[in-house]
């Protein structure tokens, strides 16, 4: 059996999708640990459980390296009552920045 150049390239490419998926299940796990770690320090209930990604696009650190820099969404309460939105901030594999939106504190 033989490849041919466009069997490699296909190859080539599965393997750089798969690396990518991997790549930002790693990242969302991690924006999901800093989050909750964060409602907890702060007595909040993360809703659902969960974080959604809404934006990734190219960024450099402070050093002038490349990195991806992804936003999720995610929502919060703080009496049981209400939802309110908050965003986590990655720059490559580190939370960067949490932002919630003002809510009630009880």
């Amino acid at each position: 059996m033989t490849l041919d150049l466009i069997d490699l390239l296909v190859f080539l490419g599965i393997g750089v999708i798969a690396l990518a998926w991997w790549n930002n299940l790693k990242a969302k796990e991690q924006a999901l640990k800093a989050v909750m770690h964060y409602c907890d320090r702060h007595h909040l209930q993360l809703l659902d459980q969960s974080i959604a990604l809404i934006k990734i696009r190219p960024a450099r650190n402070e050093t002038g390296r490349l990195h991806l820099q992804r936003t999720y969404l995610f929502e919060f309460t703080s009496t049981g009552d209400e939802r309110y939105k908050g965003k986590a901030f990655m720059l490559g594999s580190s939370v960067y920045r949490l932002d919630v939106d003002a809510h009630r504190i009880d």
